[in-house]
This record gives structure tokens, C-alpha cells and sequence, in this order.
């Protein structure tokens, strides 16, 4: 298989699909699919967290404009929070 498009100016629908296949297949390496779900969808859960997070940074910044804290952005724009540990504390469970 070859991964070089037929025209170099864009890739087709079929060529990128491939090209990703072949990526996925590469970096997945001697890990069982069925196991490659443990990698994958905490990767993706974590780019969905932090899509959201620039989204609602954009807008408190555009609604706030100069009167934007990091305090008023936390409260009233964020959705997730991470818990604060104290310096020099071991988190425990």
C-alpha cells in the first residue's frame, strides 16, 4: 500500500483514511485492538476536556473583556473543576 496521493495538491477521502489506518496500525504497535480501546478513549476523553476548556475560555474572555479573572472565569464559565492539593501534600484516594 502506498500512502503518496494520486494528485499531490489534497488528499481524497479513501487516501486519508488509509493514511490514517496505517498511522493507527503503527503506533498501536503489538497491542491487542481489543485492548487498544484503554489507550484510545482516554486520550480522547482528555481532548474533549480540554476543548471545552479553551471554548469556555474564549468566551469568558470575550464577555469580560478587561473585568476577566481567573476566579470569575472558574465560577461562572468552567464546567470542570480539578481539585486543588495543597504544596508539599500527597493526594490520596
Amino acid at each position: 500500500m502506498t500512502l503518496a496521493p494520486a494528485n499531490p495538491d489534497y488528499l481524497t477521502q479513501r487516501e486519508l483514511e488509509q493514511a490514517l489506518w496505517a498511522a493507527a496500525n503503527a503506533l498501536r504497535g503489538p497491542v491487542d485492538p481489543g485492548d487498544f480501546k484503554a489507550y484510545v478513549f482516554p486520550v480522547l476523553f482528555y481532548k474533549w476536556i480540554s476543548d471545552v476548556y479553551d471554548y469556555h475560555h474564549t468566551q469568558a474572555v470575550d464577555e469580560l473583556g478587561d473585568d476577566w479573572t481567573q476566579d470569575i472565569e472558574d465560577e461562572d464559565y468552567q464546567t470542570f473543576s480539578s481539585p486543588t492539593v495543597p504544596t508539599g501534600t500527597t493526594p490520596t484516594r
